[in-house]
């Protein structure tokens, strides 16, 4: 599993009903979702295959299997 951000829009979408943990001051990133640019600071484990992403836009993508 990696890690992947998460804008707050397809967190709305994906995560109905639950508040995000936020990591503060983490800088502009992109959406792993979207591809949208965001600063939202909300992370998710995911594999890197299900998402559009695929584990390479930028430095938040780590292996923490």
């Amino acid at each position: 599993m990696w890690n992947h951000v998460i804008c707050d829009r397809c967190w709305d979408k994906e995560e109905l009903n639950r508040r995000p943990v936020r990591v503060r001051d983490e800088g502009e990133t992109r959406c792993c979702w979207c591809g949208g640019v965001t600063v939202s600071g909300i992370f998710v484990r995911r594999d890197p295959g299900s998402l559009p992403c695929e584990g390479v836009f930028g430095p938040a993508h780590e292996d923490v299997a």
